[in-house]
């Protein structure tokens, strides 16, 4: 019904008080509605009292923006009757999802057509990430199969069908206010943020919610009140899209802290400065940031950088030519995962000796395919041959099962050895760069412990070595001491194949504040090791799987379930633009982006995900301009001619920054020890601040504030003759 809230309705309430306490989210499970609203109304009456704060109101709005894929979608499907088997041909962000969608949908016992069975071969979708993350695409494709008699169908959209249908990053209005104490402090942040979720609910209250924790961006705030919503609507449906909410509530917050910085005569980075975040410090909801986020570092960066340090200069320069130049600033700390994420993935060692990974992972043109054949280098002695994304067979093949009442009874929970909390969830970029690596490594290291090395003990005719007494040395195992030959991986393979080892294993891993920890029998003899997984099953050579069961499970902390996320991706960004005052246009003349990435498995994908979030924020923020209902693509006439997006003459093209040039320059801070070797999932990241960053910079140049987006021509014109 149109403009009734999807559930859930999100509403974070913490107040902290003097001397220590508080309430949140995060620590008052119980009874937290009531509790929240009395909260809220006490927070409220006591800002209304303070006399010396500083009330800058957050208002702004934003319109849908399409995903844009490289092609829009298609599939094929024929379906076996006699078997009762539906095969798929699809491009699809969660096959696993899909699956499971399209079983649901023909499962009436008085359904005409049966389905017992789906085959999906999932291919590339093209870019386009969170428009194909539980598209309605999958299920009207698998339905027409129903209607051929078996003959194969092809569904296919052009860009008028699928600007018209295809899921959209949410249109959102935010009202609230951020208040600051005279001494740079925030002291509250209030908002209502009302996504509009069109006419199915998919992710659009998950959205909402992420939305609201990330209300707080990159600071410390001890009070806040956030209600978030996504309300149904007669518009295109709402899907994950890249930021899940984040480039919305972001933009809202540092437009703010600008506007505050401006009313008081502040430095804009000294505000920031003096309320960034640190690991002890809580989010909006109350769980931990706790980790090494290292933004005064960031910071640091950004003052030292000549476009901001010199940024006065520059504008003079441009205006003694008659054009009108800003800079602006912004942050963003993205949070990824979902929150409890259960990723899976197999390596095998195959005859010839070459390695290959499968894994339920889906790469939309992020290069999830490339590191995880890359990041098992280190540990098995090469690079995997072969990578097989979006495979939904594998946590079937686990052993594990899901959900509080297991088939024979009992209660589901980590005391059952082949239970777990979540089993796969749908793809994105941001997944792979801890996620995802994180399972294919450990994976890896019981393939190590069970078959490698019990391999290469029997070449070289000793106990099995530990695993800190081998080395791998370009490609050949070797004894860190002693005079044994080196291996190289087909001799270890035609020995391990030769003596019936484990040639594969399959890995499951569950994250929700920290890695669930067991241990499994990989050691000599089955004795115990640790493992990072709570699952893992073997491969002999033709054989099914054999999964093993856990031993003394160390789960993550019980309260991590009310923290709503607890990973971050960390990003500052500077931009230099001018505007034309005659016709309203914009042109992003400079970006840095500084980042946070923890470890960078493959730096090249990096720089290209980091140039992508670039191009689609710009686009974002000043082109890609889709008015809802009617006036927009839902009468079917909107293609690239109406709907327009960056193109090359809009984005900086030069990766290195220099005066009187146009460039987006990536500064991507060192790996250090508290990263403990992983990743961070950095897709996102570099996008969610350019859209504030280049309103900040309209507000430098222009002395005008532009808070709705798309800041097309039309907008800026009306904002300068007001």
């Amino acid at each position: 019904m149109a403009g009734v809230p999807f559930s859930p309705v999100t509403h974070y309430v913490k107040n902290s008080f003097a001397g220590g306490g508080g309430f949140s989210y995060a620590t008052n499970p119980i009874d937290y509605d009531t509790a929240a609203a009395r909260q809220a109304a006490d927070l409220d009456q006591w800002l209304n009292a303070q006399s010396d704060l500083t009330f800058q109101p957050l208002v702004c709005d934003m319109q849908a923006m399409d995903p844009m894929f490289m092609e829009p979608e298609a599939g094929l499907a024929w379906a076996d009757g006699a078997s009762g088997t539906l095969n798929l041909v699809l491009g699809t962000q969660s096959p696993d999802g899909d699956i499971r969608d399209v079983l649901s949908m023909y499962d009436d016992p008085g359904a005409p057509f049966k389905v017992t069975a789906v085959n999906l071969t999932s291919c590339y979708p093209g870019g386009g990430f969170g428009g194909r993350d539980s598209s309605p695409f999958s299920l009207l494709l698998a339905l027409a199969a129903a209607f051929t008699n078996g003959a194969p169908v092809r569904l296919a959209l052009n860009r008028f069908q699928q600007f018209q249908t295809g899921l959209k990053r949410h249109p959102c209005a935010i009202k609230g206010r951020l208040a600051v104490g005279p001494d740079m402090g925030i002291v509250a942040v209030q908002a209502g943020l009302e996504f509009d979720g069109g006419g199915r609910k998919n992710l659009s209250p998950y959205v909402a919610s992420l939305a609201a924790l990330c209300m707080g961006g990159a600071y410390a705030v001890p009070r806040a009140d956030v209600h978030a919503q996504a309300v149904q609507s007669a518009n295109a449906p709402g899907g994950s899209q890249r930021g899940f909410g984040g480039p919305q509530a972001f933009f809202a917050l540092e437009t703010a802290l600008d506007d505050v910085a401006l009313h008081n005569g502040w430095d804009p980075l000294a505000l920031r400065r003096r309320n960034l975040a640190q690991p002890d410090d809580t989010t909006v909801v109350g769980g931990p940031f706790g980790q090494s986020l290292r933004l005064g570092e960031m910071l640091d960066v950004i003052a030292a950088h000549p476009l901001w340090a010199d940024r006065a200069a520059i504008k003079a320069a441009h205006a003694q030519a008659g054009r009108v130049y800003g800079t602006g600033i912004a942050l963003s700390m993205e949070a990824y995962g979902t929150g409890g994420d259960g990723v899976i993935a197999s390596v095998r060692l195959e005859q010839d000796g070459s390695l290959s990974v499968r894994s339920d992972a889906v790469d939309m043109g992020n290069g999830s395919a490339t590191t995880l054949g890359v990041v098992i280098g280190p540990i098995l002695g090469a690079n995997a041959g072969r990578v097989a994304m979006g495979d939904y067979t594998l946590f079937g093949q686990s052993g594990l099962v899901t959900g509080t009442t297991l088939p024979d009874g009992q209660k589901g929970g980590w005391d059952v050895p082949m239970w777990t909390a979540k089993g796969v969830g749908s793809s994105s970029a941001c997944l792979t760069g801890l996620h995802q690596v994180h399972v294919v490594q450990e994976t890896a290291r019981a393939l190590m412990a069970l078959c490698v090395r019990p391999a290469a003990a029997r070449l070289w005719a000793i106990a099995q070595p530990s695993a800190d007494s081998v080395v791998w040395d370009a490609g050949t195992l070797r004894l860190r001491v002693g005079s044994r030959p080196g291996l190289s991986l087909a001799e270890i393979a035609a020995e391990a194949y030769q003596a019936s080892l484990p040639v594969a294993t399959l890995g499951h891993a569950f994250f929700q504040g920290d890695w669930l920890r067991a241990d499994f029998p990989v050691g000599p003899g089955g004795a115990q090791a640790t493992l990072s997984l709570d699952g893992l099953a073997l491969f002999f050579d033709g054989g099914a799987a054999q999964p093993l069961a856990r031993r003394n499970p160390q789960p993550p902390p019980a309260q991590a379930a009310r923290w709503s996320r607890f990973v971050w991706a960390p990003s500052a960004n500077i931009v230099g633009l001018l505007v034309d005052p005659d016709t309203g246009l914009v042109r992003v003349e400079n970006v840095v982006s500084v980042l946070n990435a923890g470890r960078v498995h493959v730096p090249q994908l990096v720089s290209g995900q980091s140039q992508g979030g670039v191009a689609m924020a710009i686009s974002y923020a000043l082109l890609e301009d889709m008015p809802p209902g009617m006036a927009g693509p839902a009468d079917g006439t909107w293609n690239l001619n109406r709907y327009h997006v960056a193109r090359l003459a809009d984005v900086p093209l030069a990766t290195t920054y220099f005066p009187g040039g146009r460039a987006q320059e990536l500064i991507v801070l060192p790996e250090v020890p508290m990263d403990a070797g992983a990743g961070r999932g950095i897709a996102e990241a570099v996008m969610c601040a350019i859209a504030p960053a280049i309103s900040n910079a309209l507000r430098d140049a222009t002395g005008r504030r532009f808070s709705s987006l798309p800041m097309t021509p039309d907008k800026i014109l009306k904002g300068l003759r007001a």
